[in-house]
């Protein structure tokens, strides 16, 4: 095993985009079941993808648009959390992250070591 998927392993593989551009390159795909949408991983994350941020249990994160050059978004602006999503479905808040919100940024930090070597896709929207 790399040195690179030793550090993977212990760590989450992000990747961050819009709903709309997750879906057209083929990560996400999302259901309707009475009220409520459903979201899915469909296509594994490659690591060494320049678009990928590694992330660390623990580790806070800045979601600010500037931070993420190549994230999969059709055009600039602050950024708001969607929603974080595995291959078996959304993520849960307070569970297997936490966030902290304040009018210019969104910092999110991953907390459940169940995530460690999983890749998750956080669906972004822009900030009206």
């Amino acid at each position: 095993m790399t040195r690179f998927a030793e550090f993977s392993a212990r760590c989450v593989c992000l990747l961050i985009g819009t709903e709309d551009l997750l879906k057209s390159n083929g990560f996400l795909a999302t259901s309707r079941s009475r009220l409520l949408k459903q979201y899915k991983l469909v296509k594994k994350i490659a690591g060494d993808d320049s678009r990928v941020k590694i992330v660390s249990i623990n580790q806070q994160l800045d979601l600010t648009l500037g931070s993420f050059p190549r994230a999969l978004v059709d055009r600039s602006g602050p950024l708001k959390l969607k929603e974080l999503v595995d291959r078996h479905g959304k993520l849960k808040e307070g569970r297997d992250y936490t966030v902290d919100k304040n009018s210019n940024t969104t910092i999110i930090t991953f907390v459940n070591r169940v995530l460690e070597g999983t890749d998750v896709l956080a669906v972004v929207e822009f900030k009206d």
